[in-house]
């Protein structure tokens, strides 16, 4: 199901940074199962190169017809680091599942491992809301 934009996410806080962070993580679980590349357009700033990965590979999926069959990855903690009401930086705990990506045929095309990820992610508002512009090894 497509998530929806959490009110929250629309708030300059830490609240709502942290909330639009979920956002995005739910975005791209959502952009890589369905696949969706467009749900992802505006999430990240121009300067995250994790985000364009990221971004490329539901590009990829629309355009090869693929997709991902169950859920890729769950954020299961969040931990502010530094900041201030503008750029803020958070320690984000990821699961990611063991998750395979088929062909419209049904063809298994590959195969992501299970793994707990933990990373720094970097959101910074901007006109009336938050984007990422950081995603890094933690």
């Amino acid at each position: 199901m497509k998530p929806a934009y959490p009110s929250d996410a629309k708030e300059q806080t830490r609240a709502g940074a942290e909330a639009f962070i979920r956002y995005y993580f739910a975005a791209l679980n959502y952009s890589w199962m369905k696949p969706d590349a467009l749900i992802l357009i505006d999430l990240g700033d121009e300067t995250c190169n994790s985000c364009k990965s990221l971004s490329a590979t539901a590009q990829e999926l629309v355009a090869k017809n693929e997709k991902y069959t169950s859920l890729p990855a769950r954020v299961t903690g969040i931990e502010y680091a530094l900041g201030d009401d503008v750029n803020m930086r958070f320690v984000v705990d990821i699961h990611q599942f063991k998750s395979e990506r088929v062909s419209s045929a049904g063809d298994v095309v590959g195969v992501d491992r299970e793994k707990t990820l933990k990373r720094i992610v970097g959101v910074k508002w901007g006109v009336d809301r938050w984007r990422i512009n950081l995603i890094g090894a933690g």
